[in-house]
């Protein structure tokens, strides 16, 4: 399944996306746990409508938004001095070291951490080379994953992609290719397998039907309790891996 999403900007007090979905029968409003708003509205919807229901709306908006922020944790140093990635068990260390030798930013792996080198270290290009090797290590490991899921399971995919999706963990599409949000590595393992198994019962169903749920349930029966706990996971995923 694959779901269009933008940034329009109507109104300046709150940053929200729009979102287009074919199963929407009505306008619906979500504030997430990164304290992101999200308009979904069914396809051909009259967007010239939103200014009035985004109003309209506006009170329960700004309720939900101071809601998020109160539970939201002291933030995070900007640039990480360790990384934690639960759905591969590992942690890395992280260096930075200012060089003359060269001015561009790079990322050096050793045994045991990482080395950012470069002539002016400034934030946005450590958290760049930083993404970069996020979504190298994702592509090794979660791919791998889901291959090893979907032979255990018997549902087979076609391609899979490693992506940044802004409101994502992953997504199928009819001719069963799958793409994994590379900060499912910040994520425990029991809520990555489960978004494996999701994608894949997606090769079968290309919805949210009884019977998507159904073959769901067979290969994962906590499923409801994951979902959940999948509702507040972006809390896991650090500041530096979101590109603004």
């Amino acid at each position: 399944m694959g779901l269009n999403q933008s940034a329009p900007p109507l109104n300046e007090e709150f940053p929200w996306t729009l979102r287009e979905s074919f199963k929407a029968r009505y306008v619906r409003l979500k504030v997430t746990p990164a304290g992101k708003v999200e308009v979904i509205v069914p396809c051909g919807f009259d967007r010239t409508l939103l200014p009035t229901i985004l109003q309209q709306k506006r009170s329960w908006i700004l309720r939900a938004l101071q809601r998020v922020e109160a539970c939201m944790p002291t933030p995070a140093p900007v640039l990480p001095v360790v990384i934690q990635l639960l759905a591969i068990d590992e942690q890395w260390p992280v260096q930075y070291l200012t060089s003359q030798q060269s001015q561009r930013v790079s990322c050096r792996i050793n045994a045991d951490h990482l080395l950012i080198v470069g002539g002016s270290l400034l934030q946005s290009g450590c958290k760049e080379v930083l993404r970069l090797w996020g979504q190298h290590k994702a592509k090794l490991h979660l791919l791998a994953m889901l291959r090893q899921v979907s032979a255990e399971i018997g549902l087979a995919f076609d391609r899979a992609t490693v992506r940044s999706q802004k409101t994502l963990w992953g997504s199928c599409t009819s001719r069963k290719n799958i793409s994994l949000n590379y900060k499912l590595l910040f994520l425990p393992p029991r809520m990555v397998r489960y978004v494996l198994i999701h994608e894949l019962c997606h090769t079968v169903h290309l919805n949210h039907s009884p019977r998507f749920w159904r073959l769901v349930e067979t290969h994962e029966p906590d499923y409801r309790a994951i979902e959940r706990e999948l509702r507040e996971a972006w809390r896991f995923v650090p500041a530096w891996a979101e590109k603004h």
